[in-house]
Formats: structure tokens, C-alpha cells, sequence
């Protein structure tokens, strides 16, 4: 059985594992979820899990995970999407070759008793010293999807900084600062807007209005439960963390402020443009945010993108030629 892929599943459940020691497996799901099935399944493959789960450093929960470890080749990482997860990045296994290691970068807040980070540089420095556990001197091989590639990119930078020598820096139909750029409303944003107020000029207003104030009271309700519990020293329940997570992952990416990168982009992007929205730009926003930018065009949408064959392939093909 697939772990990774396994666990992917279980999450999309809802239902998250995690280690308390060397020989005991936690589980958080909302009630009723757990079904007798996925005991069993969870009972026969518990030391798969437990080995799957063992922090790669010494530390007791840790976001680097080894998605695939084994191999002589220089290892691949790839940071979360906004969602937090890198459990769909094993898809990447069958196209990169069990001589490819690869690991993923998950969000900070995913064992539910951590604070989620909500600032990008934070987020690529904590993740850079993770990566430095595996691979301590470059060149280094980094990628991400959606979110996952604005964090990469300042690993990039941060790494160069230090001296180190980027082999290659993908991106996953990533967006960029000319389009979400700070302090700026999205694209996306703006045409829900437009939408609200076409509505309340045609319809009930109030009802507009009402539903914004019950929407803002649900977010600012939930703030608060999530927040208690990381005071309180207790799990966020499943249900609500991986909101919180996302929350805090899209106020990291707004608020973000690109600066130039002194090297190369590699962007794989899906075919699909749509006027008046991010996906509008064949650039996906990166025009001047670095020296060179390889645009890779690819079939599929963007939510979907991940499992794409043709991505896989792709990725697999970059990293050949930058590790040749």
C-alpha cells in the first residue's frame, strides 16, 4: 500500500494521524468518520505509518516530510499549497524514478498545536533550515505548487543570499506579484465584489448585506475557537484546523512583497486562460521577478493540475537536465 497516498485520502476525510512517541499513533477525526474499515487498515500498517511520519530531524513534529527518501540523485523539495498539505505531491514518485528522493515542505500548525506561520520570509527561513538537515551545501532543487511556489521562490532568494547555487526553482502554475501584489484586492476578489453589488442592485440588499455580517461573525467565531485552543495547550479538532491553516496561508501570500530573483524560473502552468481573472496572464504575473522565466504550458486547471501525467513528466524532465 501507498502511504503517502493513503494518508492524502484520510486527510481529504478529514481525519489526521500523527505520532506520539516511537510505537503509538494519535488520530484526530470528527465523529462517525472513523469507520471500522480504516481501523483495520491503520491497525495492519501502523509501523509503515509511524516510519512514514518520523520526523526527518530530531525535533518532535517537523514540516519536512520524506515523501520519498531513498535514492542517489539530489533530492527534490516541494512546498505545500495554501491548503498546507504535500501528501498529493507523491503522485511525483512514478514519474521521477525511485532513484529521485524527494521530500515535501507541510504547513507549521498541521499537528494543531503549533501557530500557523502567516509570513512568507518566515516561512521559507523555517523551511530552509529544514532543508539544510537533508542537503546542508547546494546546488539546491526546489519547487512548489500554487502557494507552494511563492514560498519556494524565497527560499530561492534567501538561499542565494547565503551563497549557496540554485539548480532549479519550478513553480506550479504559481502566481505571481503583478497580479496578487500588496495591498492589492485579487482579481478574483474584485469580480465577487462586482457580483455582490450587482445583486444587491437587482435584488435584496439586505439580504446581501446580512449574509456578509453572518459570513464575517462565522470567520471571527472560529478565529477565536482556534485561537483558544493553541492557548490552552489543546489539538485544534480536525474540522478547523486545516481552515485555520488556510487562513493563515492566504494572509502570508497577500500580503507577500516580491522582490527580483537573481536566476531562473522554470513555470509550469495549465492551458487555461479566463479574462479578468489571475489566469488571464500567460506569465502568470512573474514578468521582471526574475532574470529568466521558462514557461512550460501544460492541459489542465489549475485545482487539478498536481495530478496531471503531462506535469509529472515535465518535472521529471527539468530535473534531468539540471542535475545532468
Amino acid at each position: 500500500m501507498n502511504i503517502a497516498s493513503f494518508l492524502n485520502e484520510l486527510r481529504n476525510q478529514g481525519i489526521e494521524l500523527r505520532p506520539a512517541g516511537a510505537d503509538r499513533l494519535v488520530c484526530d477525526a470528527p465523529r462517525g468518520l472513523l469507520t471500522a474499515e480504516i481501523r483495520a487498515t491503520i491497525r495492519a500498517h501502523k509501523a509503515d505509518i509511524l516510519s512514514f511520519l518520523k520526523p526527518v530531524d530530531n525535533d518532535d513534529w517537523s514540516p519536512l516530510v520524506a515523501i520519498q527518501a531513498q535514492g542517489s540523485r539530489p533530492p527534490f523539495f516541494c512546498v505545500h499549497g495554501v491548503g498546507g498539505n504535500v501528501l498529493n505531491y507523491s503522485v511525483f514518485t512514478a514519474y521521477l524514478g525511485p532513484d529521485q528522493p524527494i521530500y515535501g515542505l507541510q504547513s507549521i500548525g498541521l499537528d494543531g498545536l503549533t501557530p500557523p506561520l502567516t509570513d512568507v520570509v518566515a516561512m521559507a527561513s523555517q523551511y530552509v533550515r529544514q532543508v539544510r538537515t537533508v542537503r546542508p551545501r547546494g546546488p539546491y532543487y526546489l519547487g512548489g505548487g500554487s502557494m507552494g511556489g511563492v514560498v519556494a521562490f524565497e527560499m530561492a532568494r534567501q538561499l542565494k543570499a547565503e551563497g549557496e547555487e540554485i539548480g532549479l526553482l519550478v513553480l506550479l502554475d504559481t502566481i505571481g506579484s503583478n497580479i496578487v501584489r500588496n495591498g492589492r484586492m485579487p482579481a478574483e476578489k474584485a469580480l465577487g465584489w462586482r457580483g455582490r453589488l450587482a445583486r444587491m442592485r437587482h435584488g435584496n440588499p439586505w439580504s446581501v448585506v446580512k449574509a456578509k455580517v453572518i459570513h464575517i461573525w462565522n470567520r471571527s467565531r472560529r478565529f477565536r475557537a482556534c485561537r483558544d485552543c493553541l492557548r490552552n495547550n489543546r489539538p485544534i479538532p480536525v474540522e478547523d484546523r486545516f481552515w485555520f491553516i488556510e487562513q493563515s496561508n492566504y494572509t502570508a501570500m497577500y500580503s507577500y512583497v516580491h522582490e527580483k530573483y537573481d536566476g531562473e524560473i522554470v513555470l509550469i502552468r495549465g492551458d487555461l486562460t479566463e479574462d479578468g481573472t489571475c489566469l488571464s496572464d500567460p506569465l502568470r504575473g512573474w514578468t521582471g521577478l526574475a532574470n529568466e522565466i521558462r514557461v512550460c504550458p501544460i492541459v489542465g486547471e489549475h485545482e487539478t493540475l498536481i495530478e496531471q501525467p503531462e506535469l509529472g513528466e515535465v518535472l521529471a524532465k527539468c530535473l534531468r537536465e539540471a542535475t545532468r
